[in-house]
Protein backbone atom coordinates (compact mmCIF):
# COMPACT_ATOMS: atom_id res chain seq x y z
CA UNK A 1 0.00 0.00 0.00
CA UNK A 2 0.95 3.66 -0.51
CA UNK A 3 0.19 6.46 1.76
CA UNK A 4 1.60 9.78 1.65
CA UNK A 5 -0.26 11.62 -1.21
CA UNK A 6 -1.31 14.59 -0.92
CA UNK A 7 -5.23 15.86 -1.84
CA UNK A 8 -5.74 18.60 -4.15
CA UNK A 9 -2.07 18.53 -5.55
CA UNK A 10 -0.46 17.41 -8.51
CA UNK A 11 1.91 14.10 -7.56
CA UNK A 12 4.35 11.32 -9.96
CA UNK A 13 2.28 7.67 -9.96
CA UNK A 14 5.38 5.03 -10.77
CA UNK A 15 4.14 1.39 -12.15
CA UNK A 16 6.30 -0.78 -11.59
CA UNK A 17 6.30 -4.21 -13.02
CA UNK A 18 8.17 -7.30 -12.54
CA UNK A 19 8.33 -10.07 -15.42
CA UNK A 20 6.66 -13.27 -13.17
CA UNK A 21 6.77 -16.28 -15.95
CA UNK A 22 9.33 -18.35 -17.38
CA UNK A 23 10.19 -18.59 -21.10
CA UNK A 24 8.43 -15.72 -22.25
CA UNK A 25 8.14 -11.67 -21.69
CA UNK A 26 5.98 -9.07 -20.24
CA UNK A 27 4.92 -7.26 -23.79
CA UNK A 28 2.26 -4.97 -22.44
CA UNK A 29 0.63 -3.11 -19.03
CA UNK A 30 -2.57 -1.27 -19.23
CA UNK A 31 -3.35 0.39 -16.37
CA UNK A 32 -7.12 1.74 -15.61
CA UNK A 33 -6.64 5.58 -14.32
CA UNK A 34 -8.68 5.16 -10.65
CA UNK A 35 -11.39 7.82 -9.55
CA UNK A 36 -9.77 10.46 -7.39
CA UNK A 37 -7.01 10.68 -9.62
CA UNK A 38 -7.26 12.90 -13.31
CA UNK A 39 -3.46 12.23 -14.93
CA UNK A 40 -2.07 14.59 -17.20
CA UNK A 41 1.13 13.34 -18.60
CA UNK A 42 3.12 10.34 -19.11
CA UNK A 43 6.80 10.17 -19.19
CA UNK A 44 8.69 8.83 -22.58
CA UNK A 45 10.18 5.55 -21.97
CA UNK A 46 12.53 4.48 -24.54
CA UNK A 47 11.55 0.48 -26.00
CA UNK A 48 7.92 1.32 -25.56
CA UNK A 49 4.87 2.86 -27.11
CA UNK A 50 1.93 4.59 -24.90
CA UNK A 51 -1.36 4.51 -25.98
CA UNK A 52 -4.03 6.79 -23.69
CA UNK A 53 -7.88 5.65 -23.74
CA UNK A 54 -10.04 9.16 -23.57
CA UNK A 55 -13.42 9.07 -22.54
CA UNK A 56 -15.76 11.48 -24.47
CA UNK A 57 -14.28 14.72 -22.67
CA UNK A 58 -10.38 14.62 -23.00
CA UNK A 59 -9.89 12.32 -19.74
CA UNK A 60 -7.55 9.49 -19.81
CA UNK A 61 -9.12 6.88 -18.40
CA UNK A 62 -6.52 3.99 -19.30
CA UNK A 63 -2.55 4.19 -19.93
CA UNK A 64 -1.07 0.81 -22.06
CA UNK A 65 2.64 0.47 -22.59
CA UNK A 66 3.87 -1.89 -25.20
CA UNK A 67 7.03 -2.99 -25.88
CA UNK A 68 8.48 -2.35 -29.03
CA UNK A 69 8.77 -4.98 -31.91
CA UNK A 70 8.08 -8.13 -29.75
CA UNK A 71 10.65 -7.34 -27.15
CA UNK A 72 9.46 -6.75 -23.17
CA UNK A 73 10.98 -8.17 -20.12
CA UNK A 74 12.25 -11.05 -19.25
CA UNK A 75 11.72 -13.01 -15.86
CA UNK A 76 14.54 -11.42 -14.67
CA UNK A 77 13.56 -7.83 -15.32
CA UNK A 78 11.70 -4.94 -14.05
CA UNK A 79 10.55 -1.46 -15.46
CA UNK A 80 9.63 1.62 -14.10
CA UNK A 81 6.69 3.58 -16.26
CA UNK A 82 5.80 7.03 -14.85
CA UNK A 83 2.62 9.32 -15.09
CA UNK A 84 1.03 12.67 -13.70
CA UNK A 85 -1.52 13.56 -12.01
CA UNK A 86 -3.69 15.96 -9.70
CA UNK A 87 -5.35 13.93 -6.86
CA UNK A 88 -8.47 15.11 -6.05
CA UNK A 89 -9.80 17.37 -3.40
CA UNK A 90 -11.73 14.61 -1.75
CA UNK A 91 -10.00 11.32 -2.28
CA UNK A 92 -9.41 8.85 0.46
CA UNK A 93 -8.10 5.36 -1.71
CA UNK A 94 -6.82 4.99 -4.98
CA UNK A 95 -7.37 1.75 -6.70
CA UNK A 96 -5.18 0.96 -9.43
CA UNK A 97 -6.21 -2.07 -11.59
CA UNK A 98 -3.54 -3.38 -13.80
CA UNK A 99 -3.40 -5.99 -17.09
CA UNK A 100 -0.46 -7.65 -17.76
CA UNK A 101 -0.02 -9.57 -21.25
CA UNK A 102 3.01 -12.06 -21.68
CA UNK A 103 4.06 -12.81 -25.39
CA UNK A 104 2.43 -16.00 -25.14
CA UNK A 105 -1.05 -14.05 -25.35
CA UNK A 106 -1.60 -14.60 -21.51
CA UNK A 107 -2.86 -11.79 -19.36
CA UNK A 108 -2.67 -11.20 -15.43
CA UNK A 109 -5.58 -8.82 -14.21
CA UNK A 110 -4.40 -7.37 -11.16
CA UNK A 111 -7.58 -6.43 -9.99
CA UNK A 112 -8.33 -8.20 -6.80
CA UNK A 113 -8.24 -7.45 -3.11
CA UNK A 114 -5.59 -6.87 -0.97
CA UNK A 115 -5.64 -10.66 0.00
CA UNK A 116 -6.14 -12.39 -3.72
CA UNK A 117 -3.93 -13.68 -5.58
CA UNK A 118 -3.61 -10.91 -7.78
CA UNK A 119 -4.66 -7.61 -5.82
CA UNK A 120 -4.95 -4.31 -7.45
CA UNK A 121 -2.49 -1.58 -5.99
CA UNK A 122 -4.14 0.81 -3.63
CA UNK A 123 -3.02 4.29 -2.74
CA UNK A 124 -4.32 5.73 0.40
CA UNK A 125 -4.24 9.54 0.32
CA UNK A 126 -3.63 12.27 3.33
CA UNK A 127 -4.95 15.41 3.35
CA UNK A 128 -2.67 17.55 1.93
CA UNK A 129 -3.21 21.65 0.99
CA UNK A 130 -3.78 21.44 -2.40
CA UNK A 131 -1.28 23.93 -2.98
CA UNK A 132 0.35 21.79 -5.76
CA UNK A 133 1.97 24.52 -8.28
CA UNK A 134 0.98 22.02 -11.47
CA UNK A 135 4.37 20.91 -11.58
CA UNK A 136 4.55 17.95 -9.45
CA UNK A 137 5.41 20.10 -6.10
CA UNK A 138 2.54 19.15 -4.42
CA UNK A 139 2.73 21.72 -0.85
CA UNK A 140 3.00 19.21 1.43
CA UNK A 141 4.92 16.40 0.09
CA UNK A 142 7.32 15.78 3.09
CA UNK A 143 10.26 13.93 3.95
CA UNK A 144 9.22 11.97 6.16
CA UNK A 145 10.34 7.94 5.18
CA UNK A 146 7.33 6.93 6.36
CA UNK A 147 5.18 8.72 4.20
CA UNK A 148 7.00 7.77 0.90
CA UNK A 149 5.07 4.98 -0.51
CA UNK A 150 5.96 1.53 -1.13
CA UNK A 151 4.67 -1.39 -3.13
CA UNK A 152 2.10 -3.33 -2.00
CA UNK A 153 4.44 -6.65 -3.19
CA UNK A 154 7.62 -5.91 -4.84
CA UNK A 155 7.48 -9.06 -6.55
CA UNK A 156 3.97 -8.51 -7.88
CA UNK A 157 3.23 -6.15 -10.58
CA UNK A 158 0.42 -4.53 -8.10
CA UNK A 159 2.55 -1.69 -7.73
CA UNK A 160 1.41 1.32 -9.66
CA UNK A 161 1.08 3.89 -7.29
CA UNK A 162 4.10 4.68 -5.81
CA UNK A 163 4.96 8.34 -5.15
CA UNK A 164 8.22 10.05 -5.59
CA UNK A 165 10.23 11.00 -2.42
CA UNK A 166 12.49 13.56 -2.51
CA UNK A 167 14.36 12.31 0.40
CA UNK A 168 17.23 10.14 -1.03
CA UNK A 169 17.73 13.42 -2.56
CA UNK A 170 17.76 15.11 0.12
CA UNK A 171 19.96 12.69 2.08
CA UNK A 172 22.48 13.17 -0.71
CA UNK A 173 22.75 16.60 -0.21
CA UNK A 174 23.20 16.33 3.29
CA UNK A 175 26.17 13.63 2.63
CA UNK A 176 28.09 15.77 0.16
CA UNK A 177 27.71 18.78 2.54
CA UNK A 178 29.41 16.98 4.85
CA UNK A 179 31.92 15.25 3.10
CA UNK A 180 33.02 18.61 1.42
CA UNK A 181 32.82 19.84 5.71
CA UNK A 182 35.48 16.62 6.57
CA UNK A 183 37.91 17.57 3.34
CA UNK A 184 37.78 21.38 4.44
CA UNK A 185 38.62 20.66 7.91
CA UNK A 186 41.01 18.15 7.66
CA UNK A 187 43.23 20.74 5.19
CA UNK A 188 43.07 23.03 7.79
CA UNK A 189 43.89 21.15 10.52
CA UNK A 190 47.63 20.29 7.93
CA UNK A 191 47.53 24.00 7.52
CA UNK A 192 47.95 24.56 11.38
CA UNK A 193 50.50 22.11 11.74
CA UNK A 194 52.60 22.99 8.42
Amino acid sequence: MAEGDNTGSYEVFTVRVPSEKADVTTTAVKVRVPDGVEVSRTQPLPGWKTTLETTADGKIESITWTADEGKGLTQQEFNEFKVSGKVAADAKELNWKAYQTYSDSSVVEWVGAADAEYPASVTTVAAGTGEGDGHGHGAAAGTDPAASPAPADADHAAAPAEKESSLPLYLSIAALVLGAAAVIAAFARRGAKG
